[in-house]
């Protein structure tokens, strides 16, 4: 989780400096615009709707103290 809060932060350190702005119009912009991003999970590039382009969840379940892979989810 730890990485998906630092590259949360990274996105927002990113649109803040492609704005020039802490105004909140002009950051909305600049995330939604976000695209090829290099973030420790990988790229991140949002889509129309603002959902990231090729990423996955990865669905784990603790079984007999372990965690086990479940299945993999698309972002959008």
């Amino acid at each position: 989780m730890a990485v998906l809060g630092y590259d949360a932060a990274l996105l927002i350190h990113d649109a803040l400096t492609r704005a020039n702005s802490s105004d909140p119009r002009k950051v909305k912009d600049a995330i939604n615009a976000t695209s090829g991003l290099k973030g420790v999970t990988g790229t991140l590039t949002l889509d129309e709707n603002r959902n990231p382009k090729g990423k996955v969840a990865v669905i784990l379940v603790p079984q007999n103290g372990q965690f086990k892979f479940r299945a993999k989810v698309p972002a959008a």
